[in-house]
């Protein structure tokens, strides 16, 4: 049963959280379910090199190995997941301290149509309402299995309209099915969604508006 996702939210931080840098020796990963390769995270780090993705928001982030590693690759990333009560001094693996939103908010993302977002083997962690809510958004890439242990699935945007497959990997982690595939909404759709977003909200596109995206 899909959960009801209320306002937005930058979050809160909890920055007691103990920074341990992620490493591709792996012998400090504890939790982490996903421990990619340097060449794979190369790949991850090379799709999203381009003038159109500016940031990686990375929602359900966890300990944030994978986004570590992205960030010694000079990715922009933020990463979110969700309160802990009470905090818990767990280490973290980014540069910057983790957002931090309930579980009926979504974060607040600045310039979606300049980032990409990421869900790193998530548990439950709703896709579909991130999509809904930036209907500028054109990348999503997700990292987890298929064979249901992973929320979403990597495969899980593959029969989606409007959207394409751009890149599909295999990643290195607990489960051997685990992949990277990066989602991107071709041009036509991210009109279709705006314009659809806008007559919810009784409003009308004007033309600058439609040639800006």
């Amino acid at each position: 049963m899909r959960r009801h996702i209320g306002a937005r939210s930058v979050g809160v931080l909890h920055p007691e959280q103990p920074f341990v840098e992620a490493s591709f020796e792996g012998k400090q990963r504890g939790n982490a379910c996903v421990f990619p390769t340097s060449q794979q995270v190369g790949y991850i780090a090379s799709f999203l090199d381009s003038p159109a993705t500016t940031q990686l928001v990375s929602i359900g982030c966890g300990e944030a190995w994978v986004e570590g590693l992205l960030q010694q690759r000079g990715v922009d990333v933020t990463c979110v997941d969700l309160v802990m009560d009470p905090p818990v001094a767990a280490p973290r693996h980014c540069r910057g301290a983790i957002r931090r939103i309930t579980q009926y908010e979504i974060f607040e993302i600045e310039r979606p149509q300049n980032t990409a977002l990421l869900f790193c083997f998530g548990r439950r962690v709703p896709l579909e309402a991130y999509v809904e809510a930036y209907p500028d958004l054109r990348t999503v890439l997700i990292i987890g299995d298929c064979g249901g242990v992973a929320e979403p699935a990597a495969s899980a945007m593959e029969q989606w309209p409007g959207w394409e497959v751009k890149l599909s990997i295999s990643v290195r982690g607990r489960c051997g099915s685990t992949r990277c595939v990066a989602y991107q909404r071709e041009v036509a759709a991210v009109v279709v969604a705006v314009a659809e977003s806008f007559d919810e909200n009784h409003a009308v596109m004007s033309m600058d508006e439609i040639d800006a995206l």
